[in-house]
């Protein structure tokens, strides 16, 4: 049960340190409307979707919902301060590319950052929430968007 509830945060801090290499002006968080979402692929038979819930101005509310193997684990939300700078990675061996994805028939544009064995894409103008694309681990997909949207998932 402790492996479930600590899925999440890891998640989460893994999307948002990717989104802070890449920090810019303006973050997918900082264009945020209530009902943007995007929904991921995770290895061991798990899904989890990130819902925009709440932007109160430089405040953006987001839920993350897990599922395992079909069966739903509580919805948790996170508060993210925009105005609250977050440190951008500045590890040596870090390389930057562009490369361009194919999702659901969707071509993707993206940013693609390398930390040692982590490989993660990002395209922060097209997807929304974190921009979060795909992240690997030592060569292997750990995370992989399969869909997202501007309004709330039809299920």
């Amino acid at each position: 049960m402790r492996t479930k509830t600590a899925v999440v945060p890891l998640s989460l801090a893994l999307a948002v340190l990717a989104s802070a290499a890449f920090a810019q002006d303006t973050s997918p968080l900082a264009r945020s409307k209530v009902g943007q979402w995007a929904r991921y692929k995770l290895t061991n038979d798990m899904e989890m979707k990130h819902s925009v819930t709440k932007v109160d101005g430089k405040k953006v509310t987001v839920k993350t919902e897990l599922s395992i193997k079909g069966k739903a684990s509580p919805a948790v939300e996170q508060v993210y301060d925009l105005e609250k700078k977050k440190e951008a990675s500045k590890k040596a061996d870090a390389k930057t590319s562009e490369e361009t994805l194919d999702i659901g028939g969707k071509k993707l544009k993206c940013k693609v950052l390398e930390e040692g064995n982590v490989k993660t894409w990002l395209c922060e103008e097209d997807v929304p929430v974190f921009g979060l694309v795909k992240k690997e681990v030592s060569g292997k997909v750990t995370e992989e968007l399969v869909g997202w949207g501007d309004e709330e998932e039809k299920k």
